[in-house]
């Protein structure tokens, strides 16, 4: 009898789905071999899609320009010279791809100081009981954050590395799954139903 509350179509569909688990197994083990054991070229490669985003933005705010009501001249002014400059950055960093890392990590390491100051905040105004672990949680936050603001490039290195390792075993476990799933939609669909 089928495991599947849906028979034989819910089965189907679950064969389409770990098809599609088998897949994105594949591919993440594919491209977190790639990170792993290239993680300079895979940064670059970051680098340079951060870089046309930046770019694109840029272009992205010029043309809507024309759309700013005409009554807010500083607004489109302001948009304007937003623009120009973005743009200009965009172009500044497909040139030179290693300032685009070091954006990037400044990024990143303001995202996690600023997680970690919002987890101490938390922790310092949770009931007793509950303060440890996001005070604990904020402090690392904010060590990792302070590691990768000094030491940038290296500090992407090492969670490219990460990252790619990550990958290959998510890989692993979304194709193992995928191959368990499929097998048993297969084994729902081929026996009858009493």
């Amino acid at each position: 009898m089928s495991e599947f509350a849906g028979g034989r179509a819910a089965a189907e569909g679950f064969r389409a789905f770990s098809r599609a688990l088998i897949g994105l197994g594949l591919l993440s083990i594919v491209l977190g071999l790639v990170i792993w054991f290239w993680p300079g070229a895979s940064l670059l490669v970051l680098a340079v899609f951060f870089a046309i985003n930046v770019f694109a933005t840029g272009v992205a705010r010029l043309m809507t320009l024309g759309r700013i009501p005409s009554g807010q001249t500083s607004a489109r002014v302001l948009s304007g010279i937003l623009g120009v400059l973005t743009v200009l950055a965009g172009v500044l960093l497909i040139f030179r791809p290693g300032e685009s890392l070091v954006v990037v990590a400044v990024l990143l390491a303001a995202g996690w100081i600023l997680e970690g100051i919002a987890l101490l905040w938390a922790g310092a105004s949770s009931a007793p009981g509950s303060k440890a672990l996001p005070i604990i949680m904020g402090v690392l936050f904010i060590l990792a954050g302070l590691g990768v603001a000094l030491f940038p490039l290296s500090s992407l290195v090492f969670l490219a590395v990460w990252a790619g390792v990550s990958l290959v075993i998510l890989g692993i476990g979304q194709l193992v799954y995928g191959i368990r799933l499929n097998k048993a939609a297969k084994e729902a669909v081929a026996t009858p139903r009493l």
